[in-house]
């Protein structure tokens, strides 16, 4: 029991720290960069947007147009439920991306 419950606290010690890190990493981009690379065009996707997944305004064109990520339908539709701005939780979503890695790959460690 003791090493089960110690096997779960490492578990989400490492999950922890990866979302923290990530996090932390992926907003440093926005607030050094500014939001017209990448990341921005993807938080702009991610975050509130119509099914056809339009782009920022310079680039408004959908998102289907180049690339096929339904998936994404999933990130978008579950921006609305949290109360979280555009880069906030485009960081909170990579961060969580990340740290369910980081848990895999300590759970098969």
């Amino acid at each position: 029991m003791r090493e089960q419950s110690s096997r779960w606290l490492g578990l989400v010690t490492v999950a922890l720290i990866t979302f923290i890190l990530v996090r932390i990493a992926v907003l440093n981009i926005f607030y050094t960069t500014g939001d017209m690379h990448d990341p921005g065009w993807i938080a702009s996707v991610t975050w509130h947007n119509t099914w056809h997944l339009h782009g920022p305004p310079a680039f408004h064109a959908p998102y289907f147009s180049e690339h096929l990520a339904p998936m994404l339908w999933l990130t978008n539709a579950v921006s609305y439920v949290l109360p979280l701005a555009k880069f906030d939780y485009y960081a909170a979503l990579i961060g969580a991306i990340h740290a369910l890695y980081a848990a895999g790959i300590y759970r098969a460690w």
